[in-house]
């Protein structure tokens, strides 16, 4: 066998040149926060996964497995079944037991979310016992402490709109009371009015059971009925009757008591409430001088009604 023959047979003889080291491919990484990412995956799936609602709401594949992660860790949580037609009580007792806080303790909340167009000022100060009683049906109706609080701002808002409506309607009415007795004595009003005064302030000295009873209630103290019996009682006493310091002809009786202070107080701030609320700083300077006169009135108003 000659040299060259020997050389080609030779173990890995043959070769002109080393082999090469085969090297892979770079691989680009990929960006699982892309939701274009996202939707190519999507549409690779079949067609009854694509279409199903988590997986066409879903971002990205982060989001993806955030929802993984929480299902396991709901998988073995213990859930609460729906309630069913055919339950009987003592389903339906452990269920409301199951959803009620903890000792059936519920918290008032200390604020609440008001429709737009109500005053967070007027919200209603509720007594303990009725706070109590709101506890008690919620816990009756086995309500979770989130429909406590739905049942909560509920009845905040009806006492409001029935405040409001009590309010609205009594100013209404003593406003009629004043022109019906006003048309009835035309220029003798302011007189009798003063006059009816004097009777009443005369009166109730000796009787403290009529200042109590005028004082207390609106209506009593404007009815027209109620004015023109003083009024009478003054025209047949004539010159007998004490000097009253009470005799401003400007309303009926007890002009400072609790009712006719609030009153005043609802008139001004409706009357004016643009004005009251508006930023002095750009109210030109007749406007802002109204508005501190305004205020100034109020003050003394808030001050009459709580010394």
């Amino acid at each position: 066998m000659s040299e060259e023959e020997n050389q080609q047979t030779t173990l890995g003889g043959g070769l002109e040149s080393a082999p090469q080291e085969t090297q892979a491919a770079p691989t680009q990484g990929i960006d699982f926060a892309s939701p274009d990412v996202y939707k190519q995956f999507v549409s690779s799936l079949p067609e009854n996964l694509q279409s199903v609602q988590s997986i066409q709401s879903t971002e990205n594949f982060q989001a993806l497995a955030d929802q993984m992660v929480n299902a396991q860790s709901a998988l073995g949580k213990k859930r609460l079944e729906a309630p069913q037609a055919d339950w009987g009580q003592e389903q339906w007792d452990n269920y409301y037991e199951a959803i009620r806080p903890e000792g059936g303790e519920y918290e008032v909340p200390e604020s609440i979310n008001l429709p737009e167009g109500y005053d967070p000022e007027s919200l209603p100060q509720f007594e303990d016992d009725t706070l109590q009683e709101m506890v008690d049906l919620a816990g009756n109706m086995g309500l979770s402490q989130q429909q406590f609080e739905q049942l909560f701002g509920a009845y905040s808002t009806m006492i409001m709109d029935a405040e409001t409506f009590s309010n609205t309607q009594q100013q209404e009415t003593l406003q009629k009371f004043n022109m019906d007795l006003r048309g009835e004595w035309g220029q003798l009003y302011d007189k009798n009015i003063e006059a009816s005064n004097q009777a009443y302030e005369a009166i109730a000295q000796d009787i403290p059971e009529i200042r109590e009873l005028v004082e207390s209630d609106p209506y009593v103290a404007n009815h027209p009925g109620v004015l023109k019996l003083f009024n009478k009682i003054a025209e047949i006493s004539g010159d007998s009757l004490p000097i009253s310091a009470n005799t401003d002809p400007t309303s009926g009786f007890g002009k400072e008591n609790v009712h006719s202070i609030r009153a005043q107080l609802q008139d001004l701030d409706s009357s004016n409430k643009e004005l009251l609320l508006a930023n002095p700083a750009s109210l030109p300077l007749d406007q802002r001088a109204e508005r501190d006169a305004l205020l100034a009135k109020r003050e003394q108003l808030f001050t009459k009604l709580y010394s």
